[in-house]
């Protein structure tokens, strides 16, 4: 989080969101084809939350991403969403679906080509 007195490990949740956006995207699109995405996801949570101005919870949310995904995906969860650690290796392994290379330089930047 944004608590002082954790130097270098501070994680933005708005740039961790979109990677964890870009990952499921990825995950479903690879397994489908491209025939399903997060677009699906958002389309569903729309039709069932959004168009009806109700709240959603954590666990609705994984159960539209899993339906959409016809399987579990406790390890995208566990990773992604949940955990604390990098997720760096995995993600980088995941752009190579789309051909995309991501690397880290000497000074622990991203380079992505």
């Amino acid at each position: 989080g944004y608590e002082k007195g954790i130097p270098n490990r501070k994680v933005s949740v708005y740039h961790k969101g979109a990677i964890a956006a870009q990952a499921l995207d990825i995950i479903i699109r690879f397994k489908f084809n491209n025939t399903k995405s997060l677009d699906t996801v958002m389309k569903i949570l729309w039709n069932t939350y959004g168009n009806m101005q109700s709240g959603y919870t954590y666990d609705s949310v994984k159960q539209i991403c899993e339906s959409v995904y016809e399987d579990s995906l406790d390890f995208y969860f566990k990773l992604y969403i949940e955990g604390t650690e990098s997720i760096f290796e995995d993600f980088k392994n995941l752009l190579k679906n789309i051909d995309i290379n991501l690397h880290r330089n000497l000074q622990n930047s991203i380079i992505i080509f």
